[in-house]
């Protein structure tokens, strides 16, 4: 089938523009990098810049590295900025990121911990008597 539209106009200068916006982060308080952002710097759907990362694997590290930026960021606000919306920076982890919050289970019976039982044959036990 043949391709219909416009075709890519995909350029390595993509990588640069993607490196430049990562290092002005730190400048823009409330801002996360996020990957919409360089499709809207670029002029092209963020769909598009999927489909490059998929042709392209200098591309897609780019992208991940914006990943891993908002990760880092993400857990940095969470763990040291008392204005951080706690539940929102759990929320994006959680879809985003993949990450899962742990549950511990403890294991009883009517409030009272089972406890366990190993048997240790003796020497008698295995005797042919």
């Amino acid at each position: 089938m043949a391709k219909v539209g416009r075709p890519s106009k995909y350029d390595k200068k993509y990588i640069q523009t993607i490196e430049e916006y990562i290092a002005d982060i730190p400048n823009k308080r409330n801002q996360l990098p996020k990957i919409v952002d360089i499709a809207i710097i670029i002029g092209v759907t963020e769909k598009r810049l999927y489909e490059w990362a998929n042709e392209h694997e200098e591309f897609r590290q780019s992208l991940d590295n914006i990943k891993d930026e908002q990760r880092k960021m993400l857990i940095d606000r969470g763990l040291f900025d008392k204005d951080c919306n706690s539940t929102i920076t759990k929320l994006m982890l959680m879809s985003n990121h993949g990450m899962k919050e742990k549950k511990d289970t403890d294991i009883t019976s009517d409030g009272e911990s089972i406890v366990g039982f190993n048997y240790i044959p003796n020497d008698k036990d295995n005797s042919n008597n």
